[in-house]
């Protein structure tokens, strides 16, 4: 499986999760995940090379308490 259908795979993952996926240009800022009231978000930079894109994603769904 190539990296980007791996991408698109987690960011579905990240949906079913819960996560409201924001894909942003983000400004000297790591994106990733964060937690307003009771939604999470998930901010994933499309400038960032794809295997960047898809540790993002894994970092927060591992992080995110079920």
């Amino acid at each position: 499986m190539h990296t980007i259908d791996l991408l698109a795979e987690a960011l579905t993952k990240a949906e079913q999760a819960g996560f409201e996926v924001r894909r942003e240009y983000i400004e000297q800022s790591p994106g990733g995940a964060c937690r307003v009231g009771e939604k999470w978000f998930l901010y994933v930079d499309p400038s960032l090379p794809v295997a960047e894109q898809l540790a993002q994603v894994v970092t927060a769904l591992r992080a995110r308490p079920s």
